[in-house]
């Protein structure tokens, strides 16, 4: 791309024809105030060439186009050299002359025009033109990070807007006034009729039927679910660290689009994480705003599953830039999805509301996607919007989570023990939650207790192996998804209180509490 008078800036090109002799109608010697003779050189254009490279001379001929590029750039240079703080105004004049810079806090990279530039492309072609930097390393990396700041936007917050724009049209609309009023210059009276334009947004036509359509799935369930994800990712991308705290997982068999299907929303905000909790997951964070977790089961084998859920969570992460030492931290803009081919998703019984399932029957119509990409995201947009307007929550209500975590008991991974400790606990109940240890009816029992080490001695984890690779948390958590749950309480006689599991709804003093070699009896008929 090579410069002519179009005002364009060209990074790489260095080449001018100047002479410093010459003042070219300018008048640099002007007692104008500082903020002028920046203005001047601005519209100058000095990093314009006089005559284009390769291109057709005559362009560049305009005398009076030479005359202002030229004079621009002396009045340039003397600037600098008069100036007490010479660093002080070479960046005075760099920000002058790049002022349609613009820097994307999200790929932290710049850009002119929606091109994106680099940073020593900027500086050399400046010093070529003007003259070599002023001031120390400190003094420009300082100045830099401010250049940035303020030079610094939000791209999809753009996007979105735009988006939202192309679906926003004028609707004639008309009242009978109830009163005398003044509206502007106009006087309208009690009775006549007011007539104005409104600007109404288009919904999308068929967005209560998304889910139906992309994946193959009438459930109401499945719907909301992607409402909330597509409403949130709006959410993040124009308020940077708003709670999200929902995964919305695509789960089928391989080669129906799931991966493709987020790509393609993301659009180039779209990143791939493989783990959790790496320096270069970290970067990816801060330039996405779709955030894949590919093969999720294998994302949760690798990761502690509550730190899965922790890291997902956050509201904000370390912003890591080439430039600089410092590592402040940024509010996350990303919202992420994770797709999955296992039946056997999910680890635990706890925290599972994070995970928002959607079972995808059909080949994802990736094409038709594209096609309405941008009417459906405006209309996320829109409907974020009217949700914080109307003071309504646009996320998972508890009765959308309940049925959110009923369904998920679907995916949960199969312990080996899950089906062994169901019955061995079913066949305790049976004989003694209103049985003695002799088989006669108790009228004040109404449950069984037992303790942990015991339980899994039953299930022939000897003490010694308990503790092994967590079982004994694996196990206790396998109690709770059948209703118990830990109690301090004295039993047997006994001074010291011991940690007893029993139902959650049975009183204390209802609990038939049983010996090890009890559930060791009823676990050998087994």
């Amino acid at each position: 791309m090579n410069y002519s008078n179009d005002n364009s800036l060209n990074p790489i090109q260095s080449s001018f024809d100047v002479n410093i002799n010459d003042h070219y109608g300018v008048n640099i010697d002007s007692d104008g105030t500082t903020e002028f003779k920046l203005n001047v050189v601005k519209n100058a254009g000095v990093l314009r060439t006089v005559t284009p490279l390769g291109g057709d001379k005559s362009r560049g001929a305009d005398p009076k186009a030479k005359n202002e590029i030229n004079g621009g750039r002396q009045m340039a240079k003397q600037m600098i050299k008069g100036a007490e703080d010479k660093p002080q105004m070479f960046w005075k004049l760099f920000e002058a002359v790049y002022s349609d810079v613009r820097f994307n806090s999200w790929k932290q990279e710049y850009e002119v025009g929606g091109e994106r530039v680099e940073w020593d492309s900027l500086m050399c072609r400046f010093e070529d033109v003007v003259c070599s930097r002023k001031g120390s390393e400190a003094f420009l990396k300082s100045r830099r990070r401010d250049f940035e700041s303020r030079k610094g936007f939000n791209p999809m917050k753009e996007i979105l807007e735009e988006y939202h724009k192309d679906f926003v049209k004028p609707v004639a609309m008309e009242e009978v006034a109830t009163e005398d009023e003044e509206i502007g210059f106009i006087e309208v009276k009690k009775g006549d009729i007011r007539r104005w334009d409104e600007q109404v947004f288009t919904p999308f036509p068929q967005w209560d039927e998304l889910s139906s359509l992309l994946f193959g799935t009438s459930d109401p369930l499945h719907q909301k679910m992607l409402e909330v994800f597509l409403i949130g990712a709006a959410s993040r991308a124009v308020n940077p660290g708003k709670k999200l705290d929902t995964i919305l997982v695509l789960k089928s068999d391989q080669g129906l689009a799931k991966t493709s299907f987020f790509r393609a929303l993301g659009g180039e905000y779209f990143v791939s994480i493989d783990e959790i909790e790496s320096v270069e997951t970290t970067r990816l964070l801060q330039k996405g705003w779709i955030g894949e977790l590919g093969e999720l089961e294998g994302i949760t084998s690798k990761a502690d599953v509550n730190a899965l859920k922790n890291w997902a969570t956050k509201e904000e992460d370390p912003l890591r830039r080439m430039n600089t030492e410092d590592i402040p931290f940024r509010p996350r803009h990303i919202a992420f999805g994770g797709t999955c081919n296992s039946e056997e998703i999910l680890k635990d019984t706890t925290g599972n509301r994070r995970f928002n399932i959607i079972p995808v029957t059909k080949e994802i119509p990736l094409d038709w996607f594209r096609q309405h990409r941008a009417h459906i995201l405006a209309a996320a947009y829109h409907k974020y919007n009217e949700y914080i307007k109307a003071g309504i929550p646009w996320w998972f209500t508890k009765e959308w989570e309940a049925k959110s975590e009923a369904q998920n008991t679907n995916f949960m991974e199969k312990s080996q023990y899950e089906d062994s400790l169901t019955i061995l606990v079913a066949s305790l109940e049976g004989k003694y939650s209103r049985r003695d240890a002799e088989g006669q009816p108790i009228k004040e029992v109404e449950g069984i207790g037992f303790t942990l080490p015991d339980i899994m001695e039953g299930l022939g984890i000897h003490l010694g192996a308990q503790k092994q690779g967590r079982l004994d948390t694996k196990i206790g958590k396998l109690l709770e998804s059948l209703g118990y749950q830990k109690k301090k309480t004295r039993v047997l006689g006994l001074s010291t209180p011991i940690t007893q599991w029993a139902k959650a709804d049975v009183p204390r003093d209802k609990v038939n509490h049983l010996t090890k070699s009890q559930i060791i009896e009823i676990s050998r008929t087994l």
